[in-house]
């Protein structure tokens, strides 16, 4: 018998920054610094998406490649919000080698910034362990998208994207609930196998 399990996650109102170097300031002090040669110089201005280190790598190895996953294991999350505003921070890219940039909490960032709000949010994703990899499924509907965009702190950001079920203003829940709400779907294929005669 396959096994299931369902984790649902309610949210009040979310408030967050996003620093989208987080990843990078993490690496950073994780992982030693080490010397590195010409050759191991990453062409990306965030030195953890090297191939050398890759904190992505090390996380899809413990939560997707795990052996000890049983066979036919199905994992569903859910997490509902009924407003998440996440604040999107951009860094100035660092484009010097790795042996030649500053310590992570001398890095800088511009004036400019990414505000998102969406409203009564429902994130799905589902996992499916086993021998066998198969497609990843992550769902997120919502109700409005609104995006804005601030380019200095002495000026009022301005709204240049919004996405809604009911454009003519009429923003109560329709008879069909969330039938024709936005959504979006992002299915990640397992990575094929390559045969051993290919070149």
């Amino acid at each position: 018998m396959p096994r299931k399990a369902d984790f649902q996650v309610e949210l009040g109102v979310v408030n967050s920054e996003v620093d989208i170097s987080i990843v990078d300031r993490l690496n950073s002090l994780l992982q030693p610094q080490k010397l590195v040669t010409t050759e191991m110089m990453a062409s990306h201005m965030y030195t953890s998406y090297n191939k050398h280190f890759s904190l992505h790598k090390a996380f899809t190895e413990v939560f997707l490649d795990d052996s000890r996953t049983p066979d036919n294991t199905h994992l569903s999350i859910t997490v509902n919000a009924p407003v998440l505003s996440p604040v999107v921070l951009f860094p100035i890219p660092d484009l010097r080698a790795d042996h030649e940039r500053g310590p992570w909490f001398t890095k800088s960032l511009p004036n400019k910034v990414l505000y998102l709000e969406l409203e009564y949010l429902e994130v799905k994703t589902e996992f499916t362990g086993g021998s066998s990899p198969e497609q990843t499924k992550m769902e997120l509907t919502f109700r409005e998208l609104v995006r804005k965009f601030q380019e200095k702190e002495d000026q009022p950001a301005g709204r240049f994207l919004r996405v809604s079920h009911a454009m003519d203003g009429n923003m109560t829940i329709s008879d069909s609930g969330k039938f024709d709400w936005p959504r979006v779907v992002l299915k990640v294929n397992p990575t094929a196998a390559t045969p051993s005669w290919s070149m």
